[in-house]
């Protein structure tokens, strides 16, 4: 993420298209180090060190979250109970499409 940082321009758009956490892709693919949820992205935002004061990742680095998507599976998607099933259940979402912000003012 710092590299992307430094080789983009202020306010250049970034898209992520990632597995989501709890979906098997995530875990089946040796290549994949990091498991990402919704809330991962705020560790790379300023507002994130601003609720938490005391916090420390050694980010130096900020990119406002423009929108995170999470990309639901087909047979899903006129569920009910979808809501729930995103965080109890596994394979509901298939993957996650989050666009950042550089933000270099800040």
């Amino acid at each position: 993420m710092r590299d992307l940082y430094h080789i983009c321009k202020h306010g250049s758009l970034v898209k992520f298209i990632t597995p989501y956490w709890t979906s098997e892709d995530a875990y089946e693919d040796p290549t994949h180090v990091r498991f990402l949820s919704e809330h991962s992205w705020e560790y790379f935002s300023k507002s994130f060190y601003q609720r938490n004061p005391n916090t420390d990742y050694g980010v130096d680095y900020t990119f406002d979250i423009e929108n995170v998507t999470l990309m639901v599976r087909p047979e899903f998607l006129n569920d009910p109970n979808l809501a729930y099933k995103v965080k109890h259940e596994l394979n509901v979402v298939q993957h996650m499409e989050t666009r950042l912000r550089v933000n270099k003012l800040t």
